[in-house]
């Protein structure tokens, strides 16, 4: 199951953004606002992405299909 923090971090900077909640901690609010970070994080979404989107299309999407 995709992580919405991990798998989806744009999306959840978008929609903290929207919804402007407060940090759990100075950590956390750090995350905000490190652009270092988001481009991290949105790396490593797309490099899972490619390597998990092939098996859950194979064995969730598409499995007893043939």
């Amino acid at each position: 199951m995709p992580c919405l923090i991990r798998d989806h971090n744009k999306a959840l900077r978008e929609f903290i953004q929207k919804h402007e909640p407060d940090a759990i901690d100075r950590n956390a609010e750090m995350t905000l606002v490190d652009k270092a970070y988001a481009d991290g994080m949105d790396r490593y979404a797309q490099e899972y992405h490619d390597l998990a989107d092939p098996v859950w299309e194979e064995h969730y999407l598409h499995a007893g299909r043939g």
